[in-house]
């Protein structure tokens, strides 16, 4: 009995020791994925608030802290895209999606950092993306339409708003841009009433065109 009490008290020995390394490996990881979050949440507020530049040192910080941290890697995407450094924008989106294959996000992002460096075929292609991991998202729908209008395929264009406008029907933008691409066409009435719905969904430039017209919305 002797034996067997001085072998237990060195297996209690032995679990505690184990106890005490595996809190020594894994209580750093806790605080290092808290410390990224940190950083996260706190170029959240810097985004939002309109500090770029910022909210793009806060992102770095949860970077260096979680090289995995996929959602940082959008977000600091999206800051470089607001103060137009869209070649960094572009990289750090094909990261995201490198972590992320299925996430819908930053396909759409990076596409509509194509379409604004006029790579309209390349912004398709990510809008395709986009609606295929998120089949209900209108804005893919929307801007794969635009960059359609941009190659001068109306009829694709006009598919893509109505696909948001049936998604969310009080999309503002999709009925102007889809009044646009009416009234390109020749099809004078479609687009007033796009323009019109438009107008009392407070689009501006809506609301001057009816006016100059002398047109009530």
């Amino acid at each position: 009995m002797e034996f067997l009490k001085k072998g237990w008290g060195k297996i209690k020995r032995l679990i505690l020791l184990l106890f005490v390394l595996i809190s020594l490996i894994i209580t750093p990881c806790i605080i290092f994925a808290e410390s990224a979050v940190d950083w996260d949440n706190k170029a959240k507020e810097l985004f939002d608030s309109g500090n770029y530049k910022e909210a793009i040192d806060a992102l770095n910080k949860a970077i260096e802290l979680n090289q995995k941290d996929a959602l940082a890697y959008n977000n600091r995407g999206n800051a470089y895209f607001k103060i137009g450094k869209y070649q960094e924008a572009i990289k750090d989106y094909s990261k995201t999606i490198e972590l992320c294959p299925s996430f819908a996000k930053p396909y759409y992002n990076r596409g509509n950092v194509y379409f604004k460096l006029g790579k309209y075929q390349q912004a398709i292609k990510d809008h395709d993306k986009a609606i295929k991991f998120n089949p209900k998202f209108a804005k893919a729908y929307h801007n794969r339409g635009s960059a359609y209008f941009r190659l001068g395929k109306y009829q694709q264009a006009i598919k893509g708003y109505s696909k948001a406008i049936e998604l969310s029907p009080s999309f503002a933008k999709a009925y102007y841009s889809r009044g646009d691409t009416f009234l390109l066409l020749g099809d004078y009435k479609e687009a007033i009433n796009d323009y019109k719905t438009a107008a009392r969904l407070s689009i501006k430039e809506a609301q001057d065109y009816l006016r100059k017209k002398g047109i009530q919305w």
